[in-house]
């Protein structure tokens, strides 16, 4: 499974509502799975504003300060 990370205003600027996404904790990024961006989006494997990982790294991406806030660990 892959999943895509972004700044949320790429998402909300192909339509979707994030309100529910997980975010960062500065709230400028989200991450949802590639199936679902590529629904809107398109060729997201050579769109520079985005990053594409695979389940692994998601897990050791939302485990840094940038995505967990220390009461959440």
């Amino acid at each position: 499974m892959k999943f895509v990370i972004a700044e949320i205003s790429f998402f909300e600027r192909l339509g979707y509502n994030t309100k529910y996404w997980r975010k960062s904790v500065n709230g400028k990024k989200t991450i949802c799975h590639l199936e679902y961006a590529e629904i809107l989006a398109h060729d997201l494997h050579n769109n520079s504003d985005v990053q594409i990982v695979d389940a692994p790294e998601a897990q050791d991406i939302m485990a840094t300060e940038e995505w967990t806030q220390e009461e959440d660990i």
